[in-house]
């Protein structure tokens, strides 16, 4: 498993697209924001968002539940609320 502190950021990958395609990194990195932009506005509007060979973005509902306070002991009520669950496509399970 990869550290997490070591993950790439948004900017590292924008780079990594700019080398691939030849636009400058902040082109690169204007197409990643308008992508991102895109793909949130997608989930937010239609619930679902289904890139092909990656994997599907789906809005789902986290229920109500009670959680402890681990330093207190205290009971906390936690209530239902959206979320957005990932799941990997074919390709992208292969690759791991």
């Amino acid at each position: 498993m990869t550290d997490v502190s070591q993950a790439p950021t948004k900017r590292q990958l924008a780079n990594q697209v700019a080398k691939v395609t030849g636009l400058s990194q902040d082109q690169a990195l204007a197409a990643a924001d308008a992508f991102l932009d895109a793909m949130s506005t997608a989930v937010v509007e239609h619930g679902r968002l289904e890139l092909r060979n990656f994997g599907v973005f789906e809005v789902g509902t986290q229920g109500k539940r009670k959680l402890k306070h681990p330093g207190t002991g205290k009971t906390i009520k936690v209530p239902a609320h959206k979320i957005v669950r990932f799941r990997a496509g074919k390709a992208f399970k292969d690759k791991l």
